[in-house]
C-alpha cells in the first residue's frame, strides 16, 4: 500500500521543470483527455493532441502519473504516463504522450 505524505502544487510548470522533478519522484497531473478520441490522435503508439481543447469546454477528465520521458527512433519527444483508465491499451496501462 502507498501513502501520500506531502504534496506541492506546481503552477504552470514548463517541460524542463517537470523533467527536473521527475528525477526525484513521479508527478500526478489532471488532464483533459477528450481530444484523445479524435481521428489521428494515436500515431505510432504516441498520443498526439493535434489541437488544444477549447477553453470554454475544458474539462479535467483523467488523473495521470507522469513517470518519465523519452524520445522515439524518429526523434519524437514524449512523456511516459500511467493511467488507470487506459489499462487495456498502450503499454499495459502506460501511455506515451507527445510533449
Amino acid at each position: 500500500m502507498y501513502r501520500i505524505d506531502d504534496y506541492r502544487f506546481m503552477e504552470k510548470p514548463n517541460q524542463v521543470q517537470i523533467m527536473e522533478k521527475l528525477v526525484e519522484q513521479h508527478l500526478v497531473a489532471d488532464i483533459d483527455a477528450s481530444t484523445w478520441y479524435e481521428n489521428d490522435t494515436w500515431r505510432k503508439d504516441v498520443i498526439h493532441s493535434l489541437k488544444p481543447p477549447n477553453k470554454s469546454g475544458y474539462c479535467l477528465t483523467n488523473d495521470i502519473v507522469i513517470v518519465g520521458y523519452d524520445k522515439s527512433k524518429n526523434e519524437i519527444l514524449y512523456w511516459v504516463v500511467r493511467d488507470s483508465n487506459w489499462t487495456g491499451c498502450g503499454m499495459r496501462g502506460y501511455l506515451k504522450i507527445h510533449r
